[in-house]
């Protein structure tokens, strides 16, 4: 029997890109958590009365949401960049949940688990081998 050299490259395509399709699926499951947190920003902002620190969460709220839209198109970069900053936001989050905030801390903690989720797909999408 003799084997088809271009059915094996086809084959090596073909797994090649179900592992990217993987891959930028895993992305916009991140996507999602990244806007649930950007939700919870914008909610901590109006229930903070607008207060120097709610106007401050409005910011990562604008950056997630821009984010978001890099993850749907699949660029790694970006993924990059949204890990470190899911990373820097839960130490921010778990310091403001440390004093007293107009804050609530019920929304702080969304936020802390809505940005692990994040961290943890965008990881899971960087690190897929």
């Amino acid at each position: 029997m003799r084997i088809d050299l271009d059915q094996t490259k086809d084959r090596g395509a073909f797994i090649k890109s179900r592992r990217v399709y993987h891959q930028v699926s895993v992305m916009k499951i991140a996507g999602g958590f990244l806007l649930v947190s950007a939700f919870f920003h914008i909610l901590g902002s109006i229930l903070s009365g607008f207060s120097t620190v709610g106007l401050f969460l409005l910011f990562p709220a604008a950056l997630y949401s821009a984010f978001y839209f890099g993850l749907l198109r699949g660029l790694k970069w970006v993924a990059w960049l949204a890990l470190v900053c899911m990373l820097g936001g839960i130490a921010g989050t778990v310091l403001e949940l440390l004093k007293p905030s107009t804050i609530p801390d019920w929304i702080l903690w969304a936020v802390v688990a809505a940005d692990l989720g994040a961290a943890v797909f965008l990881a899971r999408s960087l690190f897929l081998k």
